[in-house]
């Protein structure tokens, strides 16, 4: 899954709130990993998520609004769910 959201407030307190929820995602969340992303210049922040399937994301996502681990200092949230094409992602080195 590849997520994207506007923050509502400047960068520096975007990141002293996500760092914050990062313990809380590893509990609540039961993805494989994530790769965070920041484009500091347009106020996005987002994330590359790995899931092993479409069950575990949706239920993680669930579970994730249940409990309030979306920080409320986003707005604009943007998803997509992708397959990985596992053997071209190996090949670059992909930690799968």
């Amino acid at each position: 899954m590849i997520s994207i959201r506007k923050s509502k407030v400047p960068y520096d307190e975007l990141m002293e709130a996500c760092r914050k929820d990062v313990p809380l995602i590893n509990n609540e969340v039961e993805m494989e990993w994530k790769i965070w992303l920041i484009n500091k210049e347009e106020g996005l922040i987002g994330g590359i998520y790995y899931f092993e399937d479409e069950e575990a994301f949706k239920k993680s996502m669930t579970n994730a609004k249940a409990k309030g681990v979306l920080p409320p200092l986003i707005e604009n949230l943007s998803t997509q769910v992708f397959d990985v094409i596992e053997d071209l992602s190996k090949v670059n080195k992909a930690p799968l």
